[in-house]
């Protein structure tokens, strides 16, 4: 009976330590600039030290703005036709997204989507690009370009979600990506 506890002990205790130590991987991949700024002891941000163009300082706060979105969304399931937190499909997310954030009215369907502004070529996607995919030969499917190959898009399978155009699933399916002016 002795032998009986510390292994029972252990079958909790290990678990449970590796789940307590896996914390961090937990947390969204977010880039290091999008975590909050240092602060000093008095409470004060560090000031940044690095000098950044007026061009970058727009795309850091619009990929700002879309990994605030991937927050609010993330993990909403998806519903073919769904145009809210009860269920959402991926061009509907797109329309909502691009109306809350950027005050802008796209279409309704990934077929009207692909035609919402002018064809980029996928070295030069930008923050908030429009990324396409052919899922079958009748099924398209949208997301949002967020930096280094991720898109935030509804899945079919996981809901609102980012993913990465480098996985051979994505890669493979790959169509096209538009720039909305």
């Amino acid at each position: 009976m002795a032998s009986l506890a510390p292994l029972t002990l252990r079958t909790f205790l290990l678990p449970a330590l590796i789940l307590l130590s896996s914390g961090c991987s937990l947390m969204p991949d977010y880039p290091a600039r999008y975590i909050e700024a240092p602060m000093t002891p008095d409470g004060v941000e560090e000031p940044e030290e690095v000098a950044v163009s007026g061009d970058e300082q727009a795309q850091n706060r619009l990929l700002a703005r879309l990994y605030k979105q991937h927050d609010e969304w993330r993990g909403v399931k998806y519903r073919m036709g769904g145009m809210s937190r009860s269920g959402i499909d991926c061009s509907g997310f797109v329309k909502l997204t691009f109306a809350s954030l950027f005050d802008l009215e796209l279409p309704r369907s990934t077929h009207q989507q692909v035609k919402a502004g002018v064809d980029v070529n996928v070295a030069d996607l930008q923050s908030g690009d429009l990324v396409f995919f052919h899922i079958n030969k009748r099924t398209q499917h949208v997301g949002i370009y967020l930096e280094e190959s991720k898109f935030l898009h509804a899945s079919t399978s996981r809901g609102v979600m980012v993913s990465s155009m480098t996985h051979p699933y994505w890669q493979s399916r790959y169509w096209k990506s538009v720039r909305v002016s």
